[in-house]
């Protein structure tokens, strides 16, 4: 148990199931397997609580967000253009750009 043969008669290919989609676990489990009896075992990773029920995991996030507030990032820099001249730089120009937080 643990292993699943993955190959083509004649040949064995030993696989660890937690290898072949997460072994059967919920997408934002960690699989691993019992020490005696090597069965698959699914945890729940940080931030998801199970809310299955036995034998299934169903892994729910925990995981409070906030809704993003709107604030705006300003970038000065000098605007430059060519022409048939070599560069030359005009007045500053301001960029404002909305982030996340």
């Amino acid at each position: 148990t643990g292993y699943s043969d993955t190959g083509v008669a004649p040949n064995v290919v030993c696989t660890d199931t937690c290898t072949i989609k997460n072994g059967g676990c919920d997408p934002n489990a960690g699989c691993s397997h019992d020490n005696t009896t090597n069965a698959v075992e699914c945890t729940c990773k940080t931030g998801y609580t199970n809310t299955g029920v036995a034998p299934n995991v169903v892994c729910t996030g925990t995981i409070k967000t906030h809704a993003p507030s709107r604030k705006e990032a300003v970038i000065q820099m000098p605007v430059a253009h060519t022409t048939t001249q070599p560069m030359r730089l005009n007045a500053h120009a301001k960029l404002v750009t909305p982030t996340l937080e």
